[in-house]
Order: C-alpha cells, then structure tokens, then sequence
C-alpha cells in the first residue's frame, strides 16, 4: 500500500475522531482524563505528520478544558505530552510552557531527589530503612495527593516520557537529569530482565520495603519507558542506555502479542497507541541501527494490517480489539479510534517513499545484525530465541504454551503469565505472505484504499484463520538456524555468512516471489 493510500485512512480516522471528539462527547469523560489527553495528542501528531494545522482548533479546545482541572500525576505527565505534541505540531510556545508547568508540578510535589534519598529524610511520612532510602532517587509518587505513598510504574514511565521530551525540544538538560535518574529506579526495582515477556516488568513499588510487585503489568507500563528512553540514548549516547533500549523492544514486541505478532491488550489505558507511538519514537531517535529498526517496521507493519483487517467497524470507527471480526458498528469506540490513528500515523510515517523519490531498498533484518544489535548481549537473544521455539514446537505438535505452563528462561517467571509468539519476519516476509482475511499481513500487497475513508477489500465479517502451516513451519527453521548460529558465536567461532533460509512457499508456488505492495 502506498504512502499517500495511508495517509488517506489516517486523515480519515483523524476527521471521524475529530467530529466525536466535541466538548459535549467528551464531558462523559471526565474520569478518563488520560483518553481525552490521548485524543489531543494523536491528533497533534497526525497534524504534524501531514504538515497541516486542521485539527488545531480543537486540539486546543480539548487541552484548555482540561489541563487546568487536572489532580493526579499521570494526568499531569500525559496532559503536559499531549501539549508538548500540540506545540510541536503548530509551532506554539504557550503550549510548550504547559507542559512545563505540569513537568514542574510532578519535579516538585511528587520526584524524589538523588539528594532526598540520601538523606532518607522523605516527605509524605514515608519512613523505610536507610539501605532502602537511600536508593530511591528518581521515584516519582502516583499521586499530588501528600498522604499518598503509592508508587506505580504506569506514573513512573510516562514521567521519564515528558522528561525527555521536553529536554529534546528545549536544548535544556535541567530535564534530562531526573529523566536519567527516574530511568536507574526504573532499571533496580521495577525491571527484572531475567524473566519472560510480560512479567519483567513490575507493576507497583512499595517503598517503605523497596518491594516491587509484579504480575498484572501492561503495555501502558513499559511504552513510555521505551520511548523516554530512546531519547536519552540519543542525547547521551550512553551505549548502556542503547543496550537496555534494544533488551526492552525485544521484549515488548514479544510480551503482549499473540503468535501472529498482533497485540491483544483491550481496551485499559491506551497501551497499545503508546507502544505504536514509542516505537515509532525510537526509530525516529536511533536512526544509525537498521537492524532495530527493521525490527521496528516489521512490528509496526503488522499492528497496520491487523488494525485494517480486524478492527474496523466501518465509517472511519475502529474497536480496541485487533485480533478478531469486528463486524460493522454504529456506536463509536473512541479508544479503539484513539489506537487505530496511533497506528495509522506510524504507518504512514514508515511507509516507502513515492516511486520519484524511492530511495535504496532497505535490507532484510540479518542474524548476524540481530545478534550483535537487537538484543542486549547474545545470552538474552539466545535466550528468547529457545523459548520461542520451545513455545511452537509444543503447538506443532499438538500442546499449547499456555498448558504447559510457564517458560523458564534463567529464572522461574513469577507468576503464570505464559510466553506469547510473534512471527518474527522481515518486512519482505511480510509483503511476501499469504492472502487469506482474517491474516494480519493479508492486506500488505492490496493497491489502494477506499478514497481514505472505509476500508476497501474482502468482507470484515469474515472470521480470522489460523496462520497456514508453512508460515509456523518457516518461523521455526529461522529459529533453529538462529540458535545455531548463536550457538556458534558463543563458542567462539565466525561464521563464514549467515545461515540460509529456505523460502517460503504460503500462497505462491515454490520457489515463486509474490511482488511487493
């Protein structure tokens, strides 16, 4: 599908989303701030992405009926990003010095300071043991509220997001520093990167134990995080700060999709149009690794074509559930629509130039390039390389992941969260695949849209189909050949050239290449 064929479906989901997104709708909300900042924002972004200023009215209705009633932290940290959106897009510094002023509300009433903590002398009567006290620079309070003890990484993260964003924009590093600090609490407590996908990620921090809780963590928990910290990387330069970002996309393209790639999360807080959007970020910020990148767009690539085959009600509507039919509908889902434009916008901004302007193919993702840049350290790629494979091996052959319980990677997961398997292709792979409806990379090689309103092809009644047996039979010989290969690197030896494939044969006949979109 062609760049402008993509933007004609965002501007069309961006104007339908604009028109449900009047004061009068949007006063039903009032409990959902984080919604209603989520609508300024991916609107602002779609503006910017387009050059345009057609949503500029009322991105700015939304944010000055509500950024001014605001009383918990993360309403403040995602308010003061969706103003930072709002003056990127429209060149507006009274926007910008919003979101400052929310940045200073949370700096000032809610972060806890390298120098605070080795004082262990805190605020809001929180007393804990000094070799506990003394480690809690960078924590951030969930709340304003100054009787409130809650930590919850869901605050924490969007927090380092603004931080970051706002040294980015300003030039100023006076922001840049809590940011890092916020990141290296993040890295000791509420990150365990000896388990599997999901659960590396803790959800809660109690801070008189420093005891993280983990176990019902969600994508809204490590997105923000992702993209926060693919700006500090870039400023920096800081290779461990680069190593963790690469260990944390790894991770996250992994912890929250089903064995098609495809993100399942419903419709909780908008995690999946923040991980759309951090991802697209760290693309943006980390333009010299390809192979993250390419990574970076197959994952994308996906999430569009699940979004387009699966989501769409009709009418420019989109449900929050990307792994189903959703059969046309006359009630507006404005999460689903606020994910869907994420996603949209991200499609957009990957998608190939036009033919006049086409620049040098981009090269498939390599092993050797994966093992040395994907993945922090050959150990963690190796790793999730055997326990995706232990994974389709007991589906091959008739079990499930999921009845057999947990994997072990070099610690038992807490909990019995079970590993989740994407299709881990390149985006040729992806172009390459087959067509049936229901398949999330189905609709990749389809010509046109619709005008840019509804989508055009088969019939969204049509059921998904499981993946055709070649395409879980290719993923599981990549995976071999990859842990051979990482196998051999361990062991000291280099390969003469990466391991070969063999070609995938869904929906040509052998040996045949499907043309490209």
């Amino acid at each position: 599908m062609s760049r402008s064929d993509r933007q004609d479906l965002a501007r069309a989901a961006a104007q339908h989303l604009q028109i449900q997104s009047a004061e009068s709708q949007l006063s039903t909300e009032k409990n959902a701030l984080t919604t209603i900042a989520g609508v300024a924002l991916v609107l602002a972004d779609n503006d910017r992405l387009n050059n345009g200023t057609a949503y500029e009215t009322v991105v700015g209705d939304v944010l000055s009926d509500h950024d001014r009633s605001l009383a918990y932290n993360i309403d403040f940290a995602f308010f003061g990003l969706a103003e930072l959106a709002a003056s990127r897009a429209y060149n507006d510094s009274d926007r910008r010095n919003t979101a400052i002023a929310n940045w200073n509300t949370i700096f000032k009433n809610s972060y806890i300071s390298p120098a605070v903590a080795q004082s262990n002398v805190f605020p809001r009567n929180l007393t804990t043991d000094p070799a506990c006290g003394m480690t809690l620079g960078g924590m951030v309070f969930e709340y304003d509220d100054q009787t409130n003890r809650a930590v919850w990484t869901r605050m924490m993260t969007p927090w380092i997001m603004l931080s970051a964003q706002l040294a980015n924009i300003t030039g100023d590093m006076t922001y840049l520093q809590p940011a890092e600090t916020s990141i290296q609490f993040i890295q000791k407590y509420l990150l365990d990167l000896t388990v599997a996908s999901p659960d590396f990620v803790a959800h809660t921090f109690d801070a008189t134990s420093c005891e993280p809780s983990y176990g019902s963590s969600t994508t809204l928990d490590i997105a923000p995080l992702i993209e926060g910290l693919s700006i500090a990387a870039n400023l920096t330069g800081n290779q461990n700060y680069t190593q963790l970002l690469a260990e944390l996309i790894s991770r996250a393209v992994l912890g929250w999709s089903n064995q098609e790639g495809v993100m399942t999360e419903g419709s909780v807080d908008l995690g999946k149009g923040y991980m759309v959007h951090a991802l697209l970020e760290a693309r943006r910020s980390n333009t010299a690794n390809d192979t993250l990148n390419s990574l970076i767009d197959t994952f994308l690539t996906i999430q569009f074509n699940a979004v387009w085959n699966n989501a769409s009600l009709g009418n420019n509507n989109y449900n929050v559930s990307w792994i189903g039919d959703s059969g046309p509908s006359s009630s507006f889902d404005r999460m689903g629509s606020i994910e869907a434009l994420h996603t949209l916008n991200a499609a957009t901004a990957i998608a190939p130039a036009p033919p006049d302007q086409e620049p040098v193919a981009h090269p498939s993702i390599n092993v050797r390039a994966i093992i040395g840049a994907v993945v922090g350290g050959v150990a963690g790629i190796a790793m999730c390389a055997i326990g995706l494979l232990i994974c389709l091996r007991r589906k091959r052959s008739g079990g499930s992941a999921y009845a057999n319980g947990a994997m072990e990677l070099t610690a038992p997961p807490r909990g019995q969260p079970g590993v989740l398997e994407p299709y881990v292709l390149t985006v040729s792979d992806i172009r390459h695949s087959a067509t049936t409806k229901g398949n999330p990379y189905s609709r990749v090689t389809d010509s046109s849209a619709a005008n840019g309103n509804e989508t055009a092809g088969g019939s969204m009644s049509d059921g998904p189909t499981e993946p055709p047996r070649q395409a879980a039979d290719g993923l599981a010989r990549r995976l071999e050949n990859l842990i051979d290969a990482l196998a051999t690197r361990r062991n000291g030896a280099v390969e003469e050239s990466p391991p070969l494939y063999e070609p995938r044969t869904t929906g040509t006949t052998a040996g045949q290449v499907r043309p490209g979109p």
